[in-house]
């Protein structure tokens, strides 16, 4: 791996630290795609490329910096972060980067998205409320609401495999703990309280 490239496959897995637990556990059969950001053409774009090195193709071109790319769990869609409209906001496109749109459109700071194991939904972090939530919207953009309500800094969302529960880092009382709630927001609770 090329220092300054992330890597998210295509079914969502989170970077490439994933990446390197997949090849030394010998399950990378299921991964054919992986997307990466990469600034070998001056600023930071999103390519793919198969898993074996083959297909190497440039997704964005703008000159805006485009990361964080995320597969939806189908490997149709893949969302990632661009400041293309003078803010940073999630967007989608095919894997081809065809269709890119602005999903979240606010001008708010956004970043982190990730999909939910059937695809409906996706979570990501904003500073539209004034400080660091998890938000989640439908795919599409719409339904758009805040699963943290906390005044301190939330961040790094993550779905379980089942859908059920998200999970996050949190500022609490001056420590970052991982907190785990259902998928609705509803029900937290902190699995690694610092005391």
């Amino acid at each position: 791996m090329v220092r300054g490239q992330l890597l998210t496959n295509r079914w969502g897995v989170l970077t490439a630290a994933c990446l390197m637990l997949g090849f030394a556990a010998g399950h990378l059969a299921w991964c054919s795609e992986l997307a990466f950001v990469s600034a070998r053409d001056g600023n930071a774009e999103i390519y793919a490329v198969g898993a074996d090195g083959s297909g190497l193709r440039r997704l964005t071109r703008n000159e805006a910096v485009d990361t964080k790319p995320a597969w939806s769990p189908d490997g149709g869609t893949i969302a990632f972060v661009s400041d293309r409209d003078g803010d940073q906001d999630v967007y989608v496109m095919d894997p081809r980067g065809r269709g890119q749109r602005n999903l979240t459109a606010t001008e708010a700071f956004e970043e982190a998205p990730c999909w939910s194991p059937d695809g409906a939904h996706i979570l990501f972090v904003t500073d539209r409320d004034d400080n660091s939530e998890v938000y989640v919207c439908d795919a599409d953009g719409g339904g758009v609401r805040n699963l943290t309500h906390f005044p301190g800094w939330d961040g790094a969302p993550a779905c379980s495999p089942t859908g059920d529960l998200i999970a996050w880092v949190a500022d609490r009382e001056e420590n970052q703990e991982i907190l785990v709630a259902a998928a609705d927001g509803t029900d937290v609770r902190n699995i690694t309280e610092h005391t």
